[in-house]
């Protein structure tokens, strides 16, 4: 390689070197060639564009009178949310284009929906019938003041139920009360 870039001296190769050195030369000469042509064929179309870019050096180069400018009010939250929206509208459009097609995507290849019925037979305990019985209060101790008490139950003829009295006498009795 350094004889074909012409660092070293060619003569000390063997006669295969120098044929490859040679091959090596050659292609770099019809390379070079190629896009030397390449370079013509675009110049036309890239004349355009370094007009440009030196008319935009000599504006920035040449001194601007300093405009004094009143300063700026403050941009509404409004402004300052579409004037985001307007600098990142690409990733946006990027995160929502992604989101519809992993939705898109679920749906299609996620299980088919299906409806399920499920029966389930369920025994109910049978209720039984509730019935009121009657039973006398039992009376395990009772406290009067200023009098006797005496608890008994009566018999009901249809057996129905018993009925509890609870009689309570005074301890002195005036006998003229009542006439």
């Amino acid at each position: 390689m350094l004889a074909a870039d012409g660092e070293a001296p060619a003569t000390d190769l063997g006669p295969e070197a120098r044929q490859t050195t040679a091959a090596v030369r050659e292609l770099g000469e019809l390379v070079r060639g190629s896009l030397e042509l390449s370079a013509d064929d675009a110049e036309p179309r890239l004349a355009g564009l370094w007009d440009l870019i030196e008319r935009r050096l000599d504006v920035a180069e040449a001194p601007a009178a300093a405009p004094v400018a009143a300063p700026a009010a403050r941009p509404s939250l409004g402004a300052r949310i579409w004037s985001w929206l307007a600098g990142h509208r690409s990733h946006v459009a990027t995160g929502l284009l992604s989101a519809g097609a992993v939705a898109g995507l679920s749906m299609a290849l996620g299980p088919a929906p299906t409806e399920k019925v499920v029966v389930k037979t369920v025994t109910v305990p049978a209720v039984q019938p509730t019935v009121m019985t009657g039973s006398p209060p039992e009376v395990e101790s009772m406290e009067l003041i200023g009098g006797s008490g005496t608890v008994f139950t009566i018999g009901d003829d249809d057996g129905d139920g018993d009925t509890a009295v609870i009689w309570v006498e005074p301890d002195e009795v005036d006998p003229t009360e009542g006439i």
